[in-house]
């Protein structure tokens, strides 16, 4: 963060005091997330610049974060579908994730009703395997087998999604390049 935290806007600090990202930007399994789709030509803001893109990765559990960016100047529904959000488990769709159903949770949605998270008095990794809310987020759809995410996010802003298999509970069947 690239400001001073005494000058930020209260909405500003909320995000970065968000517990559900905190849990994120900490998760156990400390892998990075990878840019699956990256559009050039979305509208441009008063700079004319613009960009769409897609970040995913695996967390801790088998669960997986999905970023939706819209760096452009108009609000835009962005979409992934499960064979771009599970792209780097294998290739072409044939992660068997793709063929599972997904939860999909909101942190932000439970971040309004949640009890404060106190991340110096809970470990991360014991909450997450205990399914702490305030972590995770509200569940607040599913994602079919074969299916795709969508949501609109604002210009200039982000929506960030934590998936969960309905089915496996979790276990995640991944190759890495080495094995594949």
């Amino acid at each position: 963060m690239g400001d001073d935290l005494h000058t930020l806007s209260p909405t500003a600090l909320s995000i970065l005091n968000h517990p559900a990202a905190i849990a994120v930007n900490q998760d156990p399994k400390g892998r990075s997330v990878y840019l699956v789709h990256h559009e050039k030509d979305a509208a441009p803001d008063i700079f004319g610049l613009s960009s769409i893109q897609v970040w995913t990765g695996t967390l801790y559990g088998g669960d997986q974060i999905v970023f939706l960016l819209n760096a452009g100047g108009k609000d835009t529904k962005i979409s992934a579908s499960l064979e771009e959000i599970f792209t780097h488990d294998r290739p072409e769709g044939s992660a068997p994730q793709v063929k599972e159903e997904w939860e999909t949770a909101e942190p932000e949605k439970l971040f309004k009703d949640a009890k404060v998270y106190n991340g110096t008095e809970h470990s991360y990794k014991e909450d997450l395997k205990n399914n702490d809310s305030r972590l995770l987020g509200k569940k607040i759809g599913e994602i079919a087998a074969g299916g795709s995410w969508a949501a609109k996010v604002n210009k200039h802003s982000a929506e960030m999604f934590r998936l969960r298999s309905v089915d496996s509970g979790g276990k995640r069947e991944i190759h890495s390049k080495k094995e594949l």
